[in-house]
């Protein structure tokens, strides 16, 4: 999804799942900046009441922001691509670690860096998130659809997961 689809108004980045960058670093961008006459507001106590602010998430400081911009120019387009496809290999590997497991299957076949897990035979994930955090496993888990999510499997390597 990017702007060439027609009903995408508006596209967040999250720098520090893929991009190694601190949180709270982020990035909200807009097809057309009208968009923010409709999410702005006017805070009465500063410029007498005439200054319209944009900002979501409130006060922060611009240290992430300086940071995430030293990641950027670090790393370069290549070293993204870099961490992308190793992100990617190491969900290679834990989908094809969770095929091996008996009573465990892949909600789907990942695309992204996230793997959906359930049981193969409807149980309740709850006992084995218990015997996966003996394990030291501690995956999202979301008991209403009976599934775990490993997101964001970034470098350093497989070995880790």
């Amino acid at each position: 999804w990017d702007f060439s689809v027609n009903a995408v108004d508006s596209i967040t980045a999250d720098p520090h799942k893929m991009g190694l960058g601190i949180i709270p670093s982020g990035g909200f961008f807009l097809r057309d900046s009208s968009i923010l006459q409709k999410i702005g507001f006017e805070i009465p106590y500063l410029a007498g009441g005439n200054f319209k602010h944009f900002h979501i998430v409130g006060t922060r400081s611009g240290g992430t922001v300086i940071a995430f911009w030293a990641i950027l120019k670090s790393l370069g387009f290549n070293g993204f691509v870099k961490i992308v496809k190793r992100c990617m290999d190491n969900t290679k590997y834990l989908s094809s670690q969770i095929n091996d497991i008996t009573g465990i299957k892949l909600v789907t076949n990942p695309v992204t860096n996230v793997v959906g897990i359930t049981t193969e035979s409807g149980e309740s994930i709850c006992r084995i998130d218990e015997d996966l955090r003996k394990r030291n496993w501690m995956l999202g888990k979301f008991e209403e659809f009976n599934f775990f999510k490993k997101g964001n499997i970034n470098p350093p390597n497989a070995a880790s997961i």
